[in-house]
């Protein structure tokens, strides 16, 4: 998603680099990224017009956030976005609240579950601001999660990743998060199946931008 000035964040796991790792110590290895340019195509409708390189400036996969930056005199066709973006710790835990409003703007999907150029809004609600998984779930899906994650009922499908979450500040979208998982569970007896979807806060990404 295209925060302004060339500046773009998705998840880590869409453009994970390739490493290296070096021997800092005898207990100790420090991987070092090789590869910080991203492909990164761009269409209108349903017709794919281009492709940029993007330059990965930072990535953290625990958080599961990926900032690169692309230059706009390059790629004309980025606008600056429309919507602010917010911190969702401290003073703006208020916006995490459940039952709060929540909305993304995704890929629609073809019958066959397969991606169009099309785009759609999703809306949903908060259920924590914390990782809750569904009904029944085995909590071996724990450790795949972070800190930093907050638990939606709106619905992500695989290949959604790195779609923009808002919520609602005197009923104006502000970005909160970046989609990044989905769980489900399906009860053996009864077949009801329940699920959540789950996006990583960007507080941060505020702080690597300054840092620019």
């Amino acid at each position: 998603y295209h925060l302004g000035n060339g500046w773009i964040i998705t998840n880590a796991h869409v453009v994970i680099p390739k490493y290296v790792e070096i021997q800092v110590s005898q207990y100790f290895l420090w991987g070092v990224p090789i590869d910080r340019i991203v492909d990164i195509d761009y269409s209108v409708g349903n017709s794919l017009i281009g492709r940029a390189h993007g330059r990965l400036i930072w990535v953290d996969e625990e958080k599961d956030l990926a900032l690169l930056w692309v230059d706009p005199k390059m790629t004309p066709i980025l606008r600056d976005s429309n919507y602010s973006t917010s911190w969702t710790s401290s003073e703006y835990e208020s916006l995490l609240h459940p039952g709060d409003a929540v909305a993304t703007i995704v890929k629609v999907r073809d019958p066959d579950g397969s991606k169009s150029w099309h785009y759609e809004v999703r809306y949903g609600t908060i259920v924590s601001p914390k990782v809750i998984l569904p009904k029944g779930c085995p909590p071996d899906f724990l450790p795949w999660f972070s800190p930093y994650d907050f638990t939606m009922d709106l619905t992500i499908y695989p290949g959604d990743s790195g779609s923009p979450v808002f919520a609602f500040i005197d009923g104006k979208p502000v970005i909160i998060g970046i989609a990044r998982a989905l769980a489900w569970y399906r009860d053996e007896i009864t077949g009801e199946i329940s699920t959540y979807s789950y996006a990583t806060r960007i507080d941060i990404v505020h702080r690597k931008m300054l840092e620019r």
